[in-house]
């Protein structure tokens, strides 16, 4: 797809969303965020990868040893403003009877690596990265697609107390999705899923 139309069909997904927004914070009393401050802050940043996403196992040993405070701490020494922190969906939804209940114990761990990179005065970019097995059906089943929006719902709304000027959430990673216009749609209803809890400035769309 020429990337014209693509960035045509993303305007006309903001816009569309937009109105819907405005009311819900005026609603809300949200205090306006500076778009153009917040983006300022993903300048320069690294992935960290294979930590909560990508590995051989998501045991708490695992977690505590990939990653540490020593390595976020020379990130940002090293002039990193920002981190992308991939997380894989399936721990989080382990022994849970529902895609909008979150397994606690694993979320805990979540938010003690949130804590930790935020701690620093890093942004981050939540990425959603899931399975290759994941995203195909996803791209195949809208009962998929639907229980990855529970899952967001409960998910952005647990991370809606986090600080908007530093936190960005990413819908998924690389979505595999052949026909660009069904991914527009479905990320559409994605974002929309939450956008009572966050606002749009919460949200860093895949592509």
């Amino acid at each position: 797809m020429p990337k014209l139309i693509q960035r045509l069909i993303t305007l006309f997904l903001f816009l569309a969303i937009l109105p819907h927004v405005s009311t819900v914070a005026a609603q809300t009393n949200e205090k306006p965020v500076n778009l153009a401050a917040r983006f300022g802050r993903l300048q320069r940043g690294i992935n960290l990868s294979h930590w909560f996403s990508q590995a051989a196992d998501y045991s708490k040993s695992h977690l505590d040893k990939h990653t540490t405070a020593q390595d976020i701490a020379l990130i940002k020494s090293m002039g990193f403003d920002h981190v992308r922190f991939p997380i894989e969906p399936a721990p989080l939804l382990n022994n849970t009877p529902d895609p909008s209940i979150l397994n606690t114990t694993y979320l805990g761990y979540v938010d003690g690596a949130l804590d930790m990179i935020l701690a620093t005065g890093l942004a981050v970019i939540i990425d959603i990265h899931p399975s290759d097995e994941f995203k195909l059906r996803m791209a195949r089943d809208e009962r998929s697609i639907e229980a990855f929006a529970k899952f967001w719902r409960a998910f952005a709304s647990h991370l809606a107390r986090r600080d908007p000027e530093f936190v960005f959430l990413e819908v998924i990673n690389e979505p595999m999705v052949e026909d660009p216009y069904r991914w527009y749609g479905i990320q559409g209803k994605l974002i929309a899923a939450r956008l009572d809890d966050v606002g749009l400035w919460r949200w860093f769309c895949s592509s």
